[in-house]
This record gives C-alpha cells, sequence and structure tokens, in this order.
C-alpha cells in the first residue's frame, strides 16, 4: 500500500514538474531557477526550485568515516545487524554560490545501482545526531527513487542480504534474553547487543550463517526452559536447545524463535490462583482470587478464566512466597465444560503437569438467582469499598465468590452536600425505600438484582431555592426528549413523554432540575439556578416502566409551593415512526408542526404521541425530481421492493408496531446514454479464451443532462445473453422510475474451437479416439472447431499396466484443470473454447490378505524362488493382477479342505485345489482351510511279507483319512531264510530306539503325537561276514587310504574321545553289507574304563579292546585295539616357510601343531628348497637359544627320545632381472628356438645366457649387442652370437641397421 501512495504521490509530482516546465518554456523569468539536477556520478535530482547556478554535490562515504559507523549505530535495532558489505552511505547536498542549500519542498532522488547485484532496499535519510528518517523507495530499472525533504546523509541497505529473524520472549514468567550478533562493518566486526524482556520479541535482518549468541537469563525463582522454533505462526512443541546459552546459525528465509520461561517448581507445596486480566474478584488478603464466583447466565460480568494466573507457594529461606508458572505448566480441566448460557455448577482446575498433585481450582455457579448487585450516587457525593478509602467512586458492579460475604459501603459527601442516606434505585432512575442513613451500608449477594443509591442533599446554607418561583425540568443525560412549541425544540423536556412497558430507554436521576428567580444585580434581571435534593422532593405516582398505565410525575420545592411535572405515559400501543428519505426534498410532520427533516438518507425516530391520535407526514420533492412512494425499511437499513403508498401523505397510527419509512425522490429524466469497459461503440466481443464477461457493474449510465445515475435508479437486462452458443445479443438499460426511458448494448458470442491432449507425463500411458480413429497419441494433441453449444465425443484408451483416470478441462492452456468425468467414452458439451485432457495413472495398488487356518500354511507361489510357508500373507498387487497362492500343512496329517472368502459357516468355497491363481480387483480376504486326516504306510524291507488284507496293494500297506487315536492292525510273516528284525519308523538306518514292536502282527494308534505313520518291517537273512563302518563320525580315524584305523597308539593320559555305540557294525548279506542293529543283532564288549568327562582312561600304560560280537553267529567278531604308552612330540620346520618343503617317505608333508612318537623311534625327512632358494642344513636351538647345526644333508633320520623341534634352513639365492629384446629388422633365438623375454627372466648371479641375433628384414644387416640409458647406447658385441654373463640386473638388445645401396 505504501508503494501504491508512493507511486501516486511521484505520479503527481511529475505532472506538477511536467506543468512547471511547461510554464517556464511561456515564462522567461523561470529561467532563473532549476528543476533537474545531475551529479557526476550519476545521481540525479528532481525538484526544489534550485537556483540556476546550483550544483548536486554527491560523494559516497568512505569506511574509515567514523561518521559512518556511528550513523550506522544509530538505526533501527533490526537494521543494525546487516554486515558492511551489505550497506553503503553516501552525502548528498545541492550547492550554489558555494554554499550548501536545502530544497524548498520534498525532491525525488535517483541513485544508479548503489550495491552491486541488489534488486531491493531500505533507505534511511540521518537527518540530525539524533533522527533518523526511514523512506520508502523503488528500484527500478537500475535506479534508486526515493523522495526526501533535506540533504545529508544517507544510508543503502540491500534489502534481501539478511534474513528476517524475529526473537520473542514469551512471558509471563519474568526472563531476560540477551542476543549478541557478531557482524563485519567497515573497518571491524562488531557485536550487537540487545535485551528482550518479557512478552517482548525483536526483529532483525542477519545475513544467512551468521552466528547468533544468546543468554537466557531466568528471574527470581524462573528457569529457562530454551529455544524453539516457531513456524507459521505456532510453537514447536520440543526445544531446538535447552542450553542457558545457546548458539543460533541463521538459516534461509524466515525465521522466529521463541525464549520460553518456566517457575521454579521445587519446593511448591499447593497452587492457588490469582486475578491476573480475568475478572474475578480478590479475597485473600495476600490478592489471590476467588475460589468460588456466583454469576448470571450470559456472563454479563465478563469473567476471563483462562487469564487467571497460577502460583505455587513455597517457603524458600524461612519465607513463604508464590512463584508464577507459565501456562505450559499446567493443564486447565473443565473449562471445555463451562458454558455461561446454562446454569449449573462448574468446577475447573489447575493442574500441574510436572506434579499432579500440585493443583487450584475454581467454581463458577450460575444461576438466575445470582443476583447483580451495583450501587451509584447522586450528585453530591462518592463512596469507597471496603477499607479502600483512597478508591472515591460512583458507580460499581460487584462479584460474589460466597452468598455470606458482604461488602462493606462507606458514603464520603462533598463540601457542600450532607449524606441523605441510602436507597434502593428503581429501573430508569426512581428513588425507592431507604435502606439506611448510616454512613457504611453492608451489601450481600441476593436472589435479585438490586441496585443501592447512595443519596446526598445539599446543604442548607448552599442552597440555591430562595425565592426561586419556577421549576424547571431540563434533559441532561437522561434521554428524555425535548418538548417542542411552534415547530421549534425548547429547552426543557416534553410535558409528556410516552414508551412501552419493558427496561427503561431513560434515567430519572440523570434529569437537571433548574429554578428561576429573579436577580436584580444581573443585566437579565432573570436567572436559572441549579437545584439538588433537599431542594425539591418527587412523586414518581407508583411509576412502573414496566406496567402500562399514566403517571404524573411532579417536582415540588421543599416548603414552597412551586413545582413542575411531567406525564409518563406506558402502553404496548406506543411505536415508533422512523422516518427518512432520498434524493432531493424534504419531509415533515405537519400534524405536530415538528421542523422538517431536509437531509437525505438521514433516519430520524419521532417521538411517541398520544394513544388514539396520528402523524401526518407529508413528502415534497424538489425542483427536477417527483415522489415516487413511501417505502418500508427493514432493520438491515434495506428498502422494500415495492412500496407501501404512493400518496405523497403519510398517516401513522400507533398500533404497538415501530415503524420505519422512507420517501423516494427521484430525478426526472428523458434519456440516458451508456458506456462500459470492454464495449466500442456499444458492442462486447466475448473472448472465447479469457471466457470474460462483460463487468456489468461497471456501466455508465447517464442523463441528458450529463449526471452519472447510480447503479439503483436503473434496470440492467441481460437475460437474453447466451454466453454458450454463438450469436448478437442484446442489454437493455432502462431507468427504474421511467420504463419509458432506457438505451441498449450488444453482445457478439463467437463459435468455439476444442483442444484434445493427453496430460503430458501420461503420453506413453494411452490414447485418445474419436470415431474409432487415433487422433492423440503424442504431446502435440488435435484441434477441432464445434458449434458453441455443440457436443464433442472422445474415447480414452489406456495402455497396458495403466487405466482411465478421468477428462479434465481447461479453459485455458496452462490454467488448473476440473476434474470432468470418469468415462471412458464421454461426449462434451462445448461451452467455450475447451481444452481436454485424457490422463492415465497406474492401476491402483491392491492388497489380497491370505490367512491360513490353524493347521497349515500360505505361500506366494514363485517358480522361480523358494516358498517361506506363512501364516499370514498381504500381497500388494496392480488391481486386476493375477497371483498364485498355494496351500500347504503345518503338520504331516494337516489335510487341505479348500479356499474360502471368509470364516464361519456361511463363508464360500472359492476351490479345493493346493495351488490357486486368484485375479485381484481389489482389496480381497481368503482363508485356507485344513482338518487333521492321519495316514498309515509300511513296506517291506528285505525277506517278508504283508498277509493279504484290503489296504495291502504292490505298494504296501496305506490307510488314510484317519481320525484322530484310530486303530490300525498290520500283519506280516517272513520268508524262507529271513528272521523278522522288527518294526520301526521308516528311515535310512534303523536303532533299537526307534523299535516299536518286535510282534509279526501289530495294533498302531494315530495322534498328534505319532503324526502320520511310516513304518518300515524289517527282515534281515543271516550274515556270513561283520566289519565296521569306514567312518571318522564317532572319534575314530580313517587312514590315508580312507580305511577305519583299528590299532591307536595313545599318549599316557591323552584326551581320547571315541563313542564306539555310535560306529555302525555291517554284516555281508549275500554280496552287499547292511548296517546291523546294536542290542538286536550285535553287543559291543570293552575292556578300557571311561573318566568322568566320557573320555576313554588313558592313566595306565597296557593294551585296550573294544568288541563288535555279531548275535547271530558269536563266532564273528570285530576288534579295535588301544595301546596306550609314553609319547613325544616331534616337530620339523622350513625357515623361512616358504623357503622349501619337506618330504617323509616321498610324500609332501607338514607337521602342524607336532607329531606324537612313540620314545625311541626313529623319523626319516627330506628337505627340498624352491627354486630361488639353496638348502643349508638342519638345525635346532639349545637351551640359550643358540642355534645348532645338526646336519647339512639334505635327507636325515632323526632319533626321537624326547620332545624335539628342527627346522630346515634355506638361504635366499642373488637374483637377477634378465631381459633382451630385438630393434624391429630381427629376432633372437636361444637354444635354436625364437625366443621373446616379455618382461624379463629372474636367474641366479653368475647365469650364463647364450643368445643369437637373427635378421628378419631383408636388405638390413646385424649392427650388434648394446645396452643403453637414457642418453647413450654402449656396444657390447658384434657378434651374432654372444653368450651374457648376469651379475646384475641387465638389459640388451639386437641393434640392426639398414644395408646402404651401392652408387
Amino acid at each position: 500500500m505504501k508503494r501504491k501512495h508512493r507511486n501516486i504521490i511521484l505520479a503527481i509530482l511529475m505532472v506538477i514538474s511536467v506543468s512547471l516546465f511547461s510554464s517556464c518554456n511561456s515564462c522567461s523569468s523561470c529561467n532563473k531557477s532549476l528543476n533537474e539536477l545531475k551529479s557526476d556520478n550519476g545521481v540525479t535530482l528532481i525538484g526544489g526550485n534550485f537556483e540556476k547556478k546550483a550544483k548536486l554535490i554527491t560523494e559516497k562515504l568512505q569506511a574509515t568515516d567514523e561518521n559512518v559507523l556511528q550513523s550506522v549505530e544509530k538505526l533501527p535495532d533490526e537494521f543494525q545487524t546487516y554486515e558492511g558489505s551489505d550497506l553503503v552511505a553516501m552525502d548528498i547536498s545541492v550547492q550554489s554560490n558555494g554554499v550548501k542549500v536545502q530544497p524548498n519542498g520534498k525532491v525525488k532522488v535517483s541513485v544508479p545501482t548503489p550495491i552491486e547485484g541488489a534488486t531491493k532496499y531500505w533507505v534511511f535519510h540521518v537527518k540530525s545526531e539524533e533522527e533518523v528518517e526511514q523512506l520508502d523507495s523503488e528500484f527500478k530499472d537500475g535506479k534508486l527513487t526515493f523522495e526526501t525533504d533535506s540533504f545529508s546523509m544517507f544510508i543503502f541497505i540491500d534489502a534481501e542480504s539478511g534474513e528476517k529473524v524475529t526473537i520473542k520472549n514469551q512471558g509471563p514468567c519474568v526472563g531476560i534474553v540477551d542476543v549478541k550478533i557478531g557482524t563485519k562493518g567497515y573497518l571491524r566486526d562488531i557485536v550487537r547487543e540487545f535485551s528482550i524482556n518479557s512478552d517482548e520479541e525483536k526483529t532483525f535482518y542477519i545475513k544467512k550463517g551468521t552466528l547468533i549468541n544468546i543468554s537466557l537469563w531466568g528471574g527470581y525463582d524462573v528457569d529457562y526452559k530454551g529455544l524453539y522454533r516457531q513456524v507459521n505462526g505456532v510453537i514447536e512443541d520440543k526445544p531446538f536447545s535447552t542450553s542457558q546459552f545457546p548458539q543460533y546459525t541463521v538459516e534461509e528465509g524466515e525465521q522466529t524463535i521463541v525464549a520460553k520461561f518456566a517457575g521454579d517448581l521445587n519446593g511448591v507445596y499447593q497452587l492457588w490462583a490469582f486475578p491476573g486480566e480475568s475478572g474475578v474478584p480478590v479475597v485473600f488478603p495476600d490478592g489471590r482470587a476467588a475460589t468460588e464466583l456466583y454469576v448470571k447466565p450470559g456472563n454479563p460480568n465478563n469473567i476471563d478464566i483462562t487469564a487467571l494466573m497460577i502460583k505455587g507457594l513455597k517457603r524458600k529461606n524461612e519465607k513463604l512466597m508464590y512463584t508464577l508458572l507459565s501456562p505450559e505448566q499446567y493443564d486447565i480441566i473443565g473449562l471445555d465444560k463451562l458454558d455461561y448460557s446454562k446454569e449449573g455448577s462448574y468446577r475447573v482446575e489447575f493442574i500441574a503437569k510436572e506434579n499432579k498433585e500440585l493443583w487450584a481450582s475454581i467454581t463458577i455457579h450460575i444461576s438466575e438467582k445470582n443476583g447483580d448487585v451495583s450501587a451509584i450516587t447522586t450528585t453530591g457525593g462518592k463512596f469507597y469499598v471496603n477499607d479502600k478509602v483512597d478508591e472515591l467512586l460512583n458507580e460499581k458492579s460487584f462479584l460474589f465468590a460466597d452468598k455470606r460475604y458482604e461488602y462493606k459501603l462507606t458514603a464520603v459527601p462533598d463540601r457542600t452536600f450532607d449524606f441523605g442516606g441510602w436507597y434502593v434505585c428503581h429501573e430508569g432512575g426512581i428513588v425507592g425505600q431507604k435502606l439506611s442513613d448510616e454512613l457504611v451500608y453492608e451489601v450481600k449477594q441476593g436472589e435479585y438484582d438490586l441496585t443501592i443509591l447512595a443519596l446526598f442533599t445539599i446543604k442548607p446554607e448552599f442552597s440555591n431555592k430562595q425565592e426561586v418561583y419556577q421549576v424547571r425540568i431540563e434533559p441532561g443525560e437522561s434521554n428524555i426528549p425535548l418538548g417542542f412549541h411552534n415547530g421549534k425544540p425548547t429547552e426543557y423536556i416534553a410535558t409528556s413523554i410516552f414508551y412501552k412497558p419493558g427496561a427503561p430507554e431513560i434515567d430519572l436521576l440523570k434529569l437537571e432540575i433548574t429554578g428561576l428567580r429573579r436577580n436584580d444585580e444581573l443585566e437579565d434581571p432573570y436567572e436559572y439556578v441549579p437545584l439538588y435534593f433537599g431542594d425539591y422532593t418527587i412523586d414518581y405516582d407508583g411509576l412502573d416502566f414496566r406496567k402500562e398505565g399514566k403517571y404524573y410525575v411532579k417536582y415540588k420545592l421543599v416548603s414552597e409551593d412551586v413545582d413542575n411535572s411531567f406525564m409518563v405515559h406506558v402502553s404496548n400501543q406506543f411505536s415508533n415512526l422512523t422516518v427518512e428519505f432520498s434524493g432531493k426534498g424534504k419531509v415533515e410532520d405537519v400534524r405536530y408542526g415538528k421542523y422538517p427533516i431536509t437531509k437525505s438518507d438521514t433516519p430520524e425516530t419521532l417521538e411517541y404521541f398520544p394513544l388514539h391520535d396520528f402523524r401526518k407526514i407529508v413528502a415534497t420533492p424538489a425542483e427536477g425530481y417527483k415522489f415516487i412512494g413511501w417505502y418500508s425499511v427493514d432493520e438491515n437499513g434495506k428498502c422494500s421492493e415495492e412500496p407501501i403508498s404512493l400518496e405523497s401523505e403519510y398517516i401513522y397510527y400507533q398500533n404497538g408496531k415501530d415503524e420505519h419509512i422512507k420517501a423516494v425522490f427521484v430525478e426526472i429524466i428523458t434519456n440516458l446514454t451508456v458506456s462500459c469497459d470492454g464495449f466500442e461503440y456499444g458492442n462486447f466481443y466475448y473472448n472465447l479464451d479469457s471466457k470474460e464477461m462483460p463487468n456489468l457493474a461497471n456501466l455508465v449510465v447517464k442523463n441528458e443532462k450529463g449526471r452519472t445515475l447510480n447503479a439503483s435508479e436503473f434496470i440492467v437486462d441481460a437475460s437474453k445473453v447466451n454466453y454458450e452458443k454463438t450469436g448478437t445479443y442484446e442489454i437493455s438499460i432502462t431507468y427504474k422510475y421511467d420504463e419509458e426511458v432506457k438505451t441498449s448494448l450488444t453482445v457478439e458470442v463467437p463459435k468455439a474451437e476444442t483442444y484434445s491432449y493427453i496430460e503430458t507425463e501420461d503420453v506413453e500411458k494411452g490414447i485418445i479416439k474419436m470415431n474409432d480413429k487415433i487422433i492423440v497419441k503424442d504431446p502435440d494433441g488435435y484441434r477441432e472447431e464445434v458449434d458453441l453449444g455443440g457436443t464433442l465425443t472422445l474415447t480414452a484408451e489406456p495402455k497396458e499396466g495403466y487405466k482411465f483416470g478421468g477428462w479434465y478441462i481447461a479453459n485455458n492452456f496452462g490454467e488448473e484443470k476440473r476434474h470432468y468425468s470418469t468415462n471412458a467414452t464421454e461426449t462434451f458439451t462445448i461451452t467455450g473454447n475447451t481444452y481436454i485432457f485424457a490422463r492415465f495413472i497406474e492401476k491402483d495398488m491392491v492388497t489380497l490378505t491370505v490367512i491360513a487356518d490353524e493347521g497349515g500354511y500360505v505361500f506366494e507361489y514363485n517358480e522361480n524362488e523358494t516358498p517361506q510357508n506363512m501364516k499370514r500373507l498381504e500381497i500388494a498387487v496392480r488391481e486386476g493382477e493375477k497371483v498364485k497362492v498355494f496351500a500347504s500343512g503345518e503338520y504331516v496329517y494337516s489335510k487341505f479342505v479348500g479356499w474360502y472368502d471368509g470364516e464361519g459357516e456361511n463363508a464360500t468355497l472359492i476351490s479345493t485345489e493346493y495351488l490357486h491363481e486368484f485375479i485381484v480387483m481389489k482389496e480381497t480376504t481368503v482363508y485356507a482351510r485344513f482338518e487333521k486326516a492321519f495316514s498309515v504306510s509300511a513296506i517291506i524291507e528285505n525277506g517278508g511279507e504283508f498277509v493279504d488284507g484290503p489296504y495291502v496293494s504292490e505298494d504296501g500297506f496305506y490307510r488314510d483319512d484317519l481320525p484322530e487315536n484310530s486303530e490300525v492292525t498290520i500283519e506280516v510273516k517272513a520268508k524262507e531264510g529271513y528272521y523278522f528284525v522288527g518294526w520301526f519308523i521308516s528311515a535310512d538306518y534303523y536303532s533299537i530306539e526307534g523299535l516299536l514292536s518286535t510282534e509279526l502282527k501289530h495294533t498302531f494308534i494315530v495322534n498328534e503325537e505319532t503324526n502320520n505313520l511310516h513304518l518300515t518291517a524289517l527282515f534281515r537273512a543271516i550274515a556270513t561276514e561283520i566289519k565296521l563302518e569306514d567312518s571318522s563320525d564317532y572319534g575314530f580315524y580313517l587312514d590315508n587310504d580312507g580305511n577305519l584305523v583299528t590299532e591307536y597308539l595313545l599318549n599316557l593320559n591323552q584326551e581320547f574321545y571315541a563313542l564306539p555305540e555310535g560306529l555302525p557294525l555291517l554284516g555281508k548279506i549275500g554280496d552287499k553289507y547292511e548296517r546291523l542293529i546294536l542290542g538286536l543283532e550285535y553287543r559291543i564288549e570293552s575292556t578300557i574304563n571311561y573318566t568322568e568327562n566320557g573320555m576313554f582312561d588313558t592313566s595306565k600304560e597296557g593294551t585296550y579292546t573294544i568288541t563288535y560280537t555279531y548275535l547271530n553267529n558269536p563266532e564273528l567278531k570285530v576288534v579295535i585295539t588301544l595301546k596306550v604308552i609314553e609319547l613325544v612330540r616331534f616337530l620339523a620346520q622350513c625357515s623361512p616357510y616358504n623357503g622349501g618343503y619337506l618330504l617323509e617317505d616321498g610324500q609332501r608333508v607338514d607337521f602342524g601343531n607336532g607329531k606324537m612318537m612313540e620314545k625311541g623311534s626313529e623319523i626319516t625327512l627330506t628337505a627340498v628348497a624352491e627354486s630361488e632358494y639353496n638348502f643349508v642344513g638342519w638345525f635346532y636351538f639349545d637351551s640359550d637359544q643358540s642355534e645348532k647345526l645338526v646336519s647339512t644333508d639334505a635327507t636325515y633320520t632323526f632319533m626321537v627320545n624326547e620332545e624335539r623341534h628342527v627346522y630346515a634352513k634355506f638361504i635366499e639365492k642373488e637374483m637377477h632381472l634378465f631381459n633382451a629384446y630385438p630393434t624391429e629388422a630381427g629376432y633372437i633365438t636361444e637354444n635354436g628356438q625364437e625366443i621373446d623375454f616379455g618382461n624379463g627372466r629372474r636367474v641366479e648371479k653368475g647365469t650364463q645366457i647364450t643368445l643369437t641375433a637373427h635378421v628378419k628384414v631383408e636388405g638390413y644387416r646385424f649392427v650388434g649387442w648394446y645396452t643403453s640409458t637414457d642418453q647413450s647406447e654402449t656396444l657390447i658385441s658384434t657378434d651374432a652370437t654372444y653368450t651374457f654373463i648376469v651379475n646384475e640386473n641387465m638389459s640388451v638388445f639386437s641393434k640392426f641397421e639398414k644395408i646402404e645401396e651401392q652408387s
């Protein structure tokens, strides 16, 4: 708005400037002044009326100028935080004859871009040491323009270089927020310091990234709670810092941070409410608020419970004190139920959040029986309440915190008055019965409203009633109307006043009573003097404003037969007549001769008047106007559509109903002309792109005299215009008060165009067709002309994976689209230029929920993934997609019943297939049902057969669908040459633990414990041989050929664990071995004992046996022998470990942590060196860790009588890298074979390598063998065949050169 005003001012100034300039061209005397100046650095100035010799001086001030620093510090606080690089100071002045002069009025100054890159500025004028003025400015076309009425220093600030930062101190708990902001000044870094008190805030403009140092200082018994961010006017719940000395780095954009303080609740043992701004009275000596209130419905005293201040009571330093709580430290309970409009008692509690045991409360009792009590005075004195002597009052309303509570009122008369007593004051200022003659009166709340009047009487010595011979009653502030005489108002009230029953509209106490007396000392010997209570008595004649009747109110001087009176009429038949007019004319009450109303649109309410009488109101139009009727006016000031009378005289009879009438005068008009924005020569062309209709509210209708009519004076009929159909239409404008006076405009509606598109992001998702022809498949769209009001039928077809999301339309390209239809084929009714968009969207995600009932699992079927059994699946897919799910039993006895669409008996079966494919169109839940169904199957292993039965087949015995705890009997028999071992649960191997029965005929029971039974009836022929299985799984070893070791050499006290019972015994049946069953087909006997840890007992030397005996032929045995003797550890290694390796009996051997050997035995080893190492000898370390040679023989036999550690020592050969290569015309051979050394060959020092250089390209010859450096090459030999001795790294090349031709 400021900018708008500024632009208007600038425009006016420019117009004035142009006018002045034009005047100067025609007036030679104007050449003596200048209106535009320009400085050397491009600053221009317009205005000021300077002399012709005046010169504009502008100087960009230096950073060293102390005045600049001082001036910056005078800027408002929020602008002092800009950095020095973001502001520029400039001194601007005008000099005439070497003297600085000031402008005559305001001038406009334009400064070329003060700060590079800045486009928005704050401009300040440093007018004096004490005054800095902020100026409105505008930056446009590279110039900063502002107005000023004087010259001095100006400061320009880049307004966009600083972020707006507001820091608030929330209150109400007392605390101080100290803020330190470091900014980069002209010469030095400057620290700006500010303090923010409770309930205050400060705003700063600070560069992004600036560090703000904040200190939070709680008042006495107040703690700081931290800093909070305020976003979009809402303070966040959690602080971003709880430090007392936080640092805040300015972020990008506008930001507000709030400091919060709270009362220290440590030691608080009670909460109390204090009044604050709530309106709740104080009832305790220490200022605490009432805990109960008695008020009338409607809250006439405007109590605000939320404005109570909650304080905590504690004892500190041996003194009781109160600590103020912040509103965030307590919850208000019950406030939502408090309803001032309903009678009842409402309790509101304030409960501390940190300690629910701390609370305060107030109970509000709302009842019509809670009488309003107030006190007022007459002229001549005041009163005070309780002991507040210094607070004298003329009126007061009282709130009661207790029905028994009493206020003590003390009357205080003025110097010239006596106290006349306490009275009841009835409605309308009627003095009632006396309550007390005492100065002090105590009042408490009753069930009725009560107004108490302190009545003061004038002291006789100060009375003016002497020699008064006439009493006059003046209205004062009573609201009683003045009387009229000969159509003019008097200075005294009417002798008869009229009111409806109800709350009085007047206050008789505010009448001013005066007396007329003669005073010969005055130039006019008659004077009116004021009279007071004590000068006169009042007879109210039983006046009751709520009761119909006639009351004669009489004011009579005391001890004098002088009085005055007026009649008060109270009747339901009285009513107010309010009269006004519009236009030019007048209205007047000719019946009562009141002065006429001559000001238009100014309602005046006429007084009540006697019943059975009437008022005659006459409307008289001014010249050139005519009266068109009386109109009724409603309570909102709106006139009726039709007049209530067309007669200029309006007779009004009282009927108890108020009436508001208006006489309407209108101008007499014979001709109309009309104009309107958008119409050319009376015609409006309707633009279908903008669809902007003519704004008929901007019609300018004039009469033949050129007066512009008010909109209420004419009628616009645009009903014939149809903007949805092409054509030319008429708009008629008719003078409202003469149908013959009219004019017209026309509107032309053209044909329409349509444009069809696919939404840009949906181009690859679908197409648009019209009449089965694709018209849109890319962003170019389709254009079709359609008659306005015609139709266009389109079909949207989505591509795979998408669905049609609806038709959207817009009237202009680029504006927000509106949803039109979800029908894929839609007929559009074209009402204007229309942009039609087809939207395609991905199909919605829907969820198939699959639930397995008890006894089963479900999983999503995928051929390429391992299934994972689940009790519940939630599979999200695009609507219409197919999902395969599989049901599997949780237990072997779980039988799948089928897929159902729900639970319970009413669910519908979908399928009985384990694998089912669902097409998911919406959110769907299916259930996989299972039931218990057990089965028993049995097979024969080896020579046996089933006894015939109904469940026996070639595959064996099988019976299923068995209920739980079913009994199944199976009988088998042995074939010749076989014996029955027993019934087992089918497995790869059998043990005695798995034996179910040895009976040929046995009854089995199936249940959850047994699961489905898969049985084997095991038969076996007699074994001819036995042996132990070659297995190392039970603690025994295998030799290098994989055969079980049956003889073991164990060291004394060696820990050795083996499980003989686990090692299977095999029996040879025919030409193959079968695993026999321990306990049924063989037994184990052992002569070695076991320790407590389950190890073999090797504490004694000796030979021990473990014997396996075949029970069907005890002569067949297998024995494992364990020999316990003293063993020693032998360890042989290579040094270094990669220098070679060791052989034992021609096999490579690694001793690891050593080999246990019988004491006194021998071992022969051979040390073999790697290619780049030489064997040195066998060594060991003696007790002094000295290296000792054992032998230099690579193959050596060691005697092992004790623990021994030896190592084969190797030494690395001296190796060098040899490389040889030919130039391009030849090649190299070694031992007759062409060779390529690649990256070189590593050889031992002294190695001889013989190479031969050969010519490869005809016309070349061998020159010699060379070595080369970066700068030169050295000849080694010219012999093509040469032997190189490698004593260092060596690189050679064979050189060839072209043979020169003989001339």
